[in-house]
């Protein structure tokens, strides 16, 4: 079968008969040691073959098996690129109908990861995830709202009842309405509270003991350049961007050898965030300040630099904002 050959990725070891149903060992047994035969490695039990060919293999001997299992616990990696093969693994991302969240899942989705897209509103969701099955990619979406607990784990319930795996959740749903302390905006002050941290915790409190469980994830958080520096407008929208890096802090403190955590700070991106700003004044400035915005896609390529590094590899911060952005 010469198509063993190609990207030999994946090691298949053991005692079979302790890894698949006792009727199918034998033929898998076989196709093994034929491989193994061919010079790929080792000998007797012991062959090297593509993620796909051993999941195509296990799949015929009788379904997923513990071994398969072991294949989703070891992401690939391309030879001599360091960085690791994300095809075939899965993805939820929050907020994805616009903006930074759909140009994640274009970009996730073009790379062969599976994209559940989640977000309000229902004719965007349904258009995008047309759009990347028409490229050839695998999207479903779900409408949810962050701030519903349960919602989000439905959404972690589906995503695992679709694919059995999620690898990766993208926690980029946001909102950013800025205003002066001296308007006492108290409704929209709580708002972000329950969207930009609440929302954060909902998706990690979904996805967290599934990935503890497999051994293996990846939680990505969008925090801001707000979540670094505070601005005249902009307190109680820092506030809950500071403790998206203290959450995905203790993501990587808590799950280390396991769950690795991203947080990233975009500045400037050409996206609807600005458009909910209530206070004129602060509007204004922000108008001028994305006036030198880059596109959406500069942080969908940050995303999948860090979900595409090797392993043992944990990007914790990365900052995307325009060259000429000063603040």
């Amino acid at each position: 079968e010469p198509d063993t050959l190609a990207h030999p990725i994946a090691v298949f070891h053991g005692d079979l008969d302790q890894n698949i149903p006792p009727s199918h060992s034998r033929q898998l047994a076989d196709r093994l040691r034929r491989g193994s035969l061919r010079g790929l490695a080792g000998h007797g039990h012991y062959a090297l073959f593509s993620r796909q060919v051993l999941e195509s293999m296990l799949q015929a001997a009788g379904g997923r098996s513990r071994a398969a299992r072991r294949l989703d616990r070891a992401p690939e990696t391309d030879a001599g690129s360091g960085s690791r093969r994300i095809h075939g693994e899965a993805a939820i991302i929050t907020g994805a109908s616009s903006g930074i969240g759909a140009a994640i899942a274009r970009r996730l989705a073009a790379a062969g990861m599976r994209v559940m897209l989640a977000a309000r509103r229902e004719d965007r969701l349904l258009a995008l995830a047309d759009e990347i099955r028409e490229a050839g990619g695998v999207a479903e979406y779900r409408v949810v709202d962050v701030t519903d607990r349960k919602a989000m784990t439905r959404l972690a319930e589906d995503t695992l009842a679709l694919w059995d795996r999620i690898d990766v959740l993208v926690n980029n749903a946001g909102i950013m309405p800025l205003s002066r302390l001296k308007l006492a905006r108290v409704d929209d002050w709580d708002a972000m509270v329950d969207v930009n941290i609440k929302g954060v915790l909902y998706g990690v409190a979904a996805v967290f003991p599934h990935m503890e469980s497999r051994g293996w994830g990846h939680i990505v958080s969008l925090s801001s350049i707000a979540g670094l520096r505070v601005g005249p407008g902009g307190t109680v929208y820092s506030a809950t961007k500071y403790a998206v890096r203290a959450i995905a802090e203790g993501i990587r403190l808590e799950g280390r050898d396991r769950i690795r955590s991203t947080v990233i700070y975009p500045g400037a991106i050409d996206t609807e965030l600005p458009e909910g700003i209530p206070d004129d004044r602060i509007s204004a400035g922000v108008t001028e300040l994305y006036r030198q915005a880059i596109p959406a896609d500069a942080i969908a390529a940050a995303v999948e630099y860090a979900v595409g590094q090797p392993r043992t590899v944990d990007v914790n911060e990365i900052v995307v904002r325009p060259t000429a952005q000063e603040f």
